[in-house]
């Protein structure tokens, strides 16, 4: 593996962890293996594109700037969002194991974990569901006037 380092001009670690990362385990033993790497990188290249920045007009001009998907309004490196976005992430390694490839589950079960993690109360959000806040963000919008799709 040092030698394998030094001729790619690497750290050894970083060769390593590619070995162990990128290893197919068929045989029972961890074997690495070209084709494993090349399918994750390509898996990894289909990430959604990055979103385009706008301004909220509902939010205050000293607030910062967010980004939109779909309409929803988030905050760009929000340090007050990381717990709430550690959280999610813990309840959702309660449903996947960290590393486990989605593919395998059907679209069924996964809304069902969305549908469990949407109508759970968070402290955040003064023990209402993301389900409840989400509905009253919606009837607030419709409220002001903003076009619906229905």
């Amino acid at each position: 593996m040092n030698e394998i380092a030094r001729r790619l001009g690497r750290d050894k670690g970083t060769v390593s962890r590619e070995l162990s990362r990128n290893a197919a385990t068929r045989s029972g033993r961890q074997v690495y293996r070209a084709t494993v790497a090349q399918w994750k990188a390509q898996q990894a290249a289909k990430r959604p594109k990055t979103a385009k920045l706008v301004v909220n007009p509902a939010r205050p001009p000293d607030r910062p700037v967010g980004f939109t998907v779909g309409g929803d309004h988030a905050l760009v490196d929000a340090p007050s969002q990381r717990p709430t976005n550690k959280n999610t992430n813990g309840l959702l390694r309660q449903y996947f194991p960290k590393g486990t490839d989605l593919s395998r589950w059907s679209a069924e079960d996964l809304e069902a974990v969305a549908l469990t993690l949407n109508n759970r109360p968070r402290k955040t959000l003064g023990w209402r569901t993301p389900a409840e806040v989400f509905q009253e963000h919606l009837l607030l919008l419709e409220q002001a006037g903003v076009a619906t799709t229905g």
